[in-house]
């Protein structure tokens, strides 16, 4: 198996386009104004192509974000990169959900999803058919209001992407239990798609993913 080139602005276009709940994110241009009333997140990506490496910067001011993205946009003006902006968030809990053709897996990990990707720390595994079929680790790390929230997007997901992975495709998602610093509200939101492919399969570019999605 191989990571497909759907990178992480084409994830976020996907996820949006799918209505499921992710980044309030928007593109940063020299005329942006945001409000001082939270702290931000600025990333340059790309709108086609391997975007892993670009530059990101977290808990900043919203004047930071404007000087440095005024910066980023004369530095990178003459390539197809874009900027996004959105409201910075900690992540009280967070994993990814993979779908696949006969069921969807959940892991988590107490704090950011990075701790799972990255250093293969994880607090609990969930595998879902019809119902919760399976669970390892820690029974007790989903409080209940949580764990109906996890089940709801599995059993949709499934759903949503049944024919991506009829096709050969399983589709990974990070997901958080985010907390914003202007509010004490936990909010669930997906923040990245990735698709994996089997020989075989293809997506070309990844700029025809998005037929693939049932829209609900």
């Amino acid at each position: 198996m191989k990571i497909q080139s759907i990178n992480k602005y084409q994830g976020l276009m996907l996820l949006k386009q799918c209505r499921l709940p992710t980044i309030s994110w928007s593109v940063f241009t020299y005329d942006t104004v945001l409000s001082d009333n939270c702290r931000w997140t600025l990333r340059a990506v790309r709108e086609l192509g391997n975007d892993f490496g670009l530059p990101i910067f977290l808990d900043i001011s919203s004047k930071e974000a404007v000087g440095i993205g005024r910066s980023l946009l004369d530095q990178y003006s003459s390539n197809r990169f874009i900027l996004l902006v959105y409201p910075y968030f900690t992540s009280e809990k967070s994993g990814v959900m993979q779908v696949e053709t006969d069921r969807v897996v959940v892991e988590a990990v107490r704090g950011n999803c990075s701790d799972l990707t990255r250093y293969s720390k994880l607090d609990i595994s969930l595998i879902y058919k019809d119902t919760r079929d399976v669970a390892y680790g820690d029974i007790a790390f989903f409080t209940d209001e949580e764990l109906v929230t996890i089940e709801r997007y599995a059993s949709r997901l499934r759903r949503q992407f049944f024919r991506m992975v009829l096709d050969g495709f399983i589709v990974v998602l990070e997901w958080s239990f985010a907390v914003y610093k202007n509010t004490a509200k936990e909010n669930f939101l997906f923040q990245e798609l990735r698709v994996i492919t089997c020989p075989g399969c293809h997506l070309g570019n990844g700029k025809y993913a998005t037929r693939y999605a049932s829209v609900l």
